[in-house]
């Protein structure tokens, strides 16, 4: 059996530590999911924006 590849889960991950794909995982207490990462980031940006829409209305209500 030759190893080649990357494992899928580590392949979604954002650690080094990445497996052959013949390897089977169960668990790995070191995983990071490179999709969390971003949907915090765009979730981040999402609220800032909102709140900056938010402080540009209340500002322009009380300035009327």
């Amino acid at each position: 059996m030759s190893l080649t590849g990357t494992n899928k889960r580590c392949a979604q991950c954002i650690k080094a530590c990445k497996q052959w794909a013949n390897v089977k995982i169960i668990r790995c207490p070191f995983f990071k999911s490179n999709q969390q990462e971003s949907a915090k980031a765009k979730e981040g940006g999402t609220l800032q924006v909102q709140q900056n829409q938010l402080a540009a209305h209340s500002k322009a209500i009380f300035e009327n």
